[in-house]
């Protein structure tokens, strides 16, 4: 069976939204939000904004922790 996502409506829509904020897929929330259109997508637009800059900020968080095991190891290794 094959699922088309130009038949769903809004509501199709932001029930998959809901359900993948509540299981922390914030990446997937913001897929199935952009498939909205008119009205309900102006709605939406500020929430999918914040919502990537929310993403952005966690990746670069994610990246400066690696970056900081990196340099710690680093410099556990010179001290044995």
């Amino acid at each position: 069976m094959e699922i088309d996502p130009s038949e769903w409506d809004a509501y199709d829509i932001l029930q998959r939204v809901k359900l993948c904020v509540e299981h922390r897929n914030l990446e997937m929330a913001i897929r199935y939000a952009n498939l909205l259109n008119g009205e309900p997508y102006v709605v939406a637009k500020d929430w999918i904004k914040d919502a990537r800059e929310h993403l952005e900020v966690k990746q670069v968080l994610e990246l400066v922790q690696t970056k900081i095991a990196s340099i710690n190891l680093h410099q556990l290794s010179f001290s044995a």
